[in-house]
């Protein structure tokens, strides 16, 4: 009896292994300059073609017209589409083909979320995220969105 279970959860942990594994080599890693001249690193998803974490991010909100102070669910909506275009050759995602799904405070930090649309629907499991810390910096971006090519 003890065989058997410690068997199934060897079994389990080589799958368990495995699907990470493939999970981490179906992405991969690529720098790039984005327009302030700062390199940064993006994680790539290999389906989608989608920066599904940039790494090395900190821009300033106020590089979007906003002043940390002004930030508001009104403003936010106004960065985050300049934030989009600005990463769109690695988001693979425009402004318009997105909406707000989300916008959350806890009084310091923000957290927003969009999704992709297509013909005004949401792409199902689309998501377009990211923070800003308590000093105004654009801290994290990543998406999971789909080429329009796959789309149309």
């Amino acid at each position: 009896m003890k065989t058997s279970a410690h068997f199934h959860r060897i079994i389990g942990f080589l799958l368990l292994s495995t699907c990470l594994f493939q999970l981490a080599m179906a992405q991969q890693v690529v720098t790039f300059k984005n327009k302030r001249g700062h390199t940064l690193q993006a994680h790539i998803d290999d389906k989608t073609g989608t920066a599904t974490r940039i790494l090395g991010l900190r821009d300033d909100i106020r590089d979007y017209g906003v002043d940390k102070a002004q930030v508001t669910y009104q403003t936010i909506d106004a960065v985050a589409k300049r934030l989009i275009l600005d990463y769109s050759s690695v988001l693979k995602a425009t402004p318009d083909i997105v909406r707000l799904k989300k916008a959350d405070t806890d009084g310091s930090w923000w957290f927003v979320e969009y999704e992709q649309t297509f013909a005004g629907i949401p792409v199902y499991s689309s998501e377009i995220g990211f923070s800003v810390d308590p000093q105004g910096y654009i801290v994290t971006l990543g998406a999971i969105a789909h080429p329009q090519s796959v789309l149309s």
